[in-house]
Order: structure tokens, then sequence, then C-alpha cells
């Protein structure tokens, strides 16, 4: 008789050797520092996410809400990109 975790485990399996998984982080954010977010690596190192969020924002549709919330250091980078999305 299987257990319930081993058929789990088993249909996740063939997409995990194929590559076809995703992996999710967990982020932090505070109150008024959007597009920001905080990663603490499992090390307990964090990493600032701005840039990062910020580019995903501008590919979701929502460009002008995170390069106005963006720190200046940050939309450079950014609105080049956004200037050539379709």
């Amino acid at each position: 008789m299987l257990l319930c975790s081993e058929v789990f485990e088993a249909s996740l399996r063939k997409p995990r050797e194929d590559g076809r998984n995703r992996t999710f982080i967990e982020l932090e954010r505070k109150v008024g520092t959007f597009p920001a977010a905080i990663w603490t690596h499992p090390d307990g190192n964090m990493r600032a996410l701005v840039e990062a969020l910020a580019e995903v924002r501008t590919r979701l549709g929502w460009g002008e809400v995170a390069l106005a919330a963006a720190p200046a250091s940050s939309t450079a980078a950014i609105g080049d990109q956004h200037a050539g999305e379709r």
C-alpha cells in the first residue's frame, strides 16, 4: 500500500527531472516601499529586490506605477527596458 506522500512525490518527480517545476521564495515587504522587497536567503543573508520587482511589474503592464514608485537609482535601468516592451 502506497502512502499519500509517496504518490504525491512520485507525481512531482517527472517535472523536476525535466526542469519544468517552479520554486517560489518568501519576500518581505515594508509598508510604503513599493515595489521594494527583501529576500532572506536560507543562510541568513538579505537581498533587496527593488529592480527585479519593478521589472516584473513593468512586464505585467503596471510599468507606470512601478516606475513612479521605484527609487531614482533603479528607474534609469528599468525605464530603458520599459521603452522596448511590446
